[in-house]
């Protein structure tokens, strides 16, 4: 008995650690709230604001961090951002369209994610909306 769970807690652990990029860090609070998720190494988190609204508050927020806009594409999808960190980490910002009243703001910094400092960009864009 002892031995079969020292075999699951093991598999459990390998589970674990190999699913890490698959991993979602959620937080809300009850239904209809919003959450914000990372994973894959891109900050998501949903705004109840049109995309223009948000592409404004993210042009704001790049300003006051003094990030450089290096381009923006605006699509059927949405808006995108791109800018350079001080270490030239590429950053990328989407304003995805959901309705013509609420988006989700993507953030990804460098190839493999930079948690930190998307919640940093993040938490500037909201103080900007």
């Amino acid at each position: 008995m002892v031995v079969r769970k020292i075999i699951l807690l093991l598999a459990l652990t390998g589970m674990i650690t190999t699913m890490n990029g698959c991993l979602w860090v959620a937080a809300g609070a009850g239904a209809g709230a919003g959450y914000v998720a990372y994973r894959n190494g891109q900050l998501v988190t949903p705004a109840d604001v049109s995309v223009e609204r948000a592409a404004d508050a993210t042009a704001a927020a790049l300003r006051e961090l003094n990030l450089p806009e290096v381009s923006r594409n605006v699509s059927m999808e949405g808006i995108t951002f791109v800018s350079r960190d001080p270490d030239d980490k590429k950053i990328t910002i989407f304003c995805e369209k959901r309705t013509d009243a609420s988006c989700n703001i993507l953030i990804r910094v460098g190839n493999f994610g930079d948690q930190d400092t998307s919640r940093l960009i993040q938490n500037t864009i909201d103080d900007h909306l």
